[in-house]
């Protein structure tokens, strides 16, 4: 079950600052050392900066089955 807690995503890393997108598409940056563990692209962080691997892994799901509907020219599955 999704927690309904805010999240953001991290879109990318800049030296030590973290540009993390959030639900509502806007932007924040966020030093590294505020952040637990081993901080990446793509990760979905919990409100307290710990990343959260299971909205992490659903996300990487759902882009990597976008990315072969759009390879196979069929978006409208």
């Amino acid at each position: 079950m999704r927690n309904m807690q805010p999240h953001m995503t991290v879109d990318r890393i800049e030296g030590d600052i973290a540009v993390c997108e959030k639900e509502d598409g806007s932007r924040c940056e966020i030093p590294l050392d505020l952040l637990s563990g081993d901080v990446k692209e793509g990760d979905v962080l919990n409100p307290d900066g710990s990343i959260n691997k299971e909205e992490t892994a659903l996300k990487k799901e759902r882009i990597s089955a976008l990315l072969k509907r759009l390879k196979k020219g069929s978006l409208n599955e």
